[in-house]
């Protein structure tokens, strides 16, 4: 499997339709989970996929628990008992482009159960900007988004470490100097090969200004939150 992941709010979604519209394979697009108002164009996931993570992390708590996620060792107990499907759709999936934010908490589950995760592409956003999308969208503190924030990062930096990985710097996507060398590099590493026309074309289709809705860059974090988010960006590159 070639995975897509990152915190919620933090591009995942635009970062798979770019990716499906340079000739990336998702799967059957009627097993997709479909779009809302917040992701009007979809949220490119895996239905299949989403219904495991999402009993690996919720539990039989339901979705509340998700805003206290489970240790580690919780979520790969609950595995146990999913082992079959979960080797099931890694077989179903093995050349396929599978996202879920989820993925930040529940890879270690599916490397237990599954050696053949290719790659993985993570994509990061200032941890403020994913804080007040979560405030709006789910109607949650500030000071527990960064928390979130902090938390699903922290973890899918431990899970990757033996996988191919490369960082996705969202807020590039709306820089008229970057976006080109971002999606390129994305493209490169899922060894699509697209011209810079057609790059130009799909930028243009899939990355609309009101993907941007929070410019928030100053904001005085929590020692670890700040030195998280330094490594990140300093993970992604520059150009």
């Amino acid at each position: 499997m070639l995975l897509v992941t990152g915190m919620h709010r933090s591009g995942t979604s635009i970062t798979t339709q770019l990716l499906l519209e340079a000739g990336a394979k998702l799967g059957n697009p009627d097993k997709l989970f479909p779009g809302d108002k917040w992701n009007p164009d979809g949220y490119f996931e895996q239905m299949e996929i989403l219904d495991v993570n999402i009993s690996l992390v919720n539990g039989p708590w339901g979705k509340f628990s998700y805003f206290s996620p489970p240790s580690e060792n919780l979520i790969l107990k609950r595995a146990e008992k999913l082992e079959n499907k979960i080797k099931e759709l890694s077989r179903n999936h093995i050349d396929l482009i599978v996202k879920d934010p989820r993925f930040c908490l529940t890879l270690s589950a599916w490397k237990q159960y599954y050696d053949g995760i290719k790659k993985v592409l993570i994509n990061v956003r200032e941890p403020i900007q994913v804080a007040y999308s979560l405030k709006k969208r789910n109607h949650i503190s500030i000071r527990l988004g960064l928390k979130l924030w902090y938390e699903h990062n922290k973890r899918i930096l431990e899970y990757v470490n033996d996988i191919p990985h490369i960082f996705f710097n969202f807020n590039n996507l709306f820089s008229p100097e970057l976006s080109t060398l971002e999606i390129k590099k994305v493209f490169k590493f899922f060894d699509l090969n697209v011209k810079d026309s057609k790059i130009d074309s799909i930028l243009n289709k899939c990355v609309k200004s009101s993907l941007k809705h929070n410019t928030i860059t100053e904001y005085k974090y929590e020692k670890n939150i700040r030195e998280l988010w330094d490594h990140l960006k300093n993970k992604c590159g520059s150009y």
